[in-house]
């Protein structure tokens, strides 16, 4: 019997993981298809340079260096930029102090910048289209990454 009530409160357990993943991309779907947001912050030079014809919008991920999870994430990047070296002209990384390294992904440290682009957590993910940010999202996974990544080519679809 006792063992019958724990296979039943496993298949719970992960009942609800399915229902929390499930609501997370429901989530992150009506996200997509509500489609970019006016923006309110300027498009900052770093990033205005790599705006063009071909790339509509970049991808702009905010660093601490103190945060583990920020040099997870460069790693991260750098890592597939050497897979797909086309990264590079999507993704920057914007840091406070030089201490990331990165193989493929520009690394700007710039504490002014820093500290003016700074969402209040990081890894932060400011997309920004020529008229400004367009999105902040939290990227502290290699999921959220590739979802902010992904994302810039729906947001290059979309008529200006």
């Amino acid at each position: 019997m006792n063992i019958l009530l724990a296979i039943y409160g496993i298949a719970i357990i992960a009942l609800a993981l399915v229902v929390v993943g499930l609501v997370y991309r429901l989530m992150s779907l009506e996200a997509v298809l509500a489609g970019p947001r006016e923006p309110t912050l300027p498009t900052p030079d770093l990033v205005s340079s790599k705006i063009d014809e071909k790339n509509s919008h970049h991808l702009l991920i905010v660093v601490d260096d103190s945060c583990s999870i920020c040099h997870r994430t460069v790693k991260y990047l750098s890592d597939e930029a050497e897979r797909d070296p086309q990264l590079s002209d999507l993704v920057t990384v914007l840091a406070n102090a030089a201490v990331f390294e990165s193989r493929g992904i520009p690394i700007v440290v710039d504490p002014e910048e820093h500290r003016r682009l700074h969402q209040g957590w990081a890894p932060a993910g400011l997309v920004f289209s020529a008229q400004g940010l367009v999105e902040a999202v939290p990227v502290g996974s290699t999921e959220s990454v590739d979802f902010a990544v992904e994302r810039l080519s729906f947001l290059a679809a979309i008529p200006a």
